[in-house]
């Protein structure tokens, strides 16, 4: 019998110690992230989230994404903006 577990990867985003506008960034960014996964057929899940100042912005989010091409699509998000 073969089972088919779904590739998952771990993505932390982080504004680091930046300025506020930098939670705020964080944010957009992860609706952005979202969103690009949703249209790739991957699950995303927000794991753990630390808030920022101001409601709605975050200093870090750690955020699962789920589904086969999962480890490429979260390759193409690290480093500074997606490629």
């Amino acid at each position: 019998m073969s089972m088919h577990l779904a590739v998952s990867v771990h993505l932390l985003l982080s504004a680091g110690r930046g300025p506020q506008e930098c939670a705020w960034a964080l944010a957009r960014l992860l609706h952005h992230l979202e969103t690009d996964a949703t249209q790739q057929n991957l699950e995303t899940h927000q794991a753990h989230i630390a808030p920022g100042d101001r409601p709605g912005t975050y200093r870090s989010v750690l955020i699962r994404i789920a589904g086969d091409d999962s480890e490429a699509f979260a390759a193409s998000w690290t480093g500074m903006y997606p490629r």
